[in-house]
């Protein structure tokens, strides 16, 4: 075997071991989103695989005065990004469950106000009651 294949491959078992812990575990996934020039750590709603481009809406970034739990913030993090996985696949309804079910755990977060803020640009009328 030639020693540049050697290199490459070498190369390609030190980035997937690096990558494997940036990921928590979701290393296919990320993988994929390097390749297509998206995101490698964390959800964002900055890569929406095609979702048309809107200008955004203005979100309200007054925090509430709410105090949210570690484990409700927690669970509205997971929320949004069920929720944010529903808005890159263009499943609008799905996402808005999500995403104001995760607002009535934690109504501080400014991902899911944003979040919903670009439902709201992209899918008007469309909010559930």
């Amino acid at each position: 075997m030639k020693i540049q294949v050697k290199i490459a491959l070498w190369l390609l078992a030190v980035a997937a071991l690096i990558a494997i812990p940036a990921t928590e575990g979701r290393i296919l996934d990320s993988l994929k989103d390097m390749m297509e020039g998206g995101p490698h750590t964390g959800a964002s709603l900055a890569y929406t695989h095609g979702t048309p481009a809107q200008a955004p809406l203005p979100v309200d970034t007054t925090p509430k005065a709410v105090t949210v739990s570690p484990a409700q913030a927690e669970a509205a993090r997971e929320g949004f990004e069920r929720g944010l996985k529903f808005f890159q696949d263009k499943k609008y309804p799905e996402a808005w469950k999500e995403w104001l079910a995760a607002e009535k755990l934690d109504p501080n977060n400014l991902d899911i106000r944003t979040g919903l803020k670009r439902l709201e640009g992209i899918s008007p009328g469309t909010r559930p009651q």
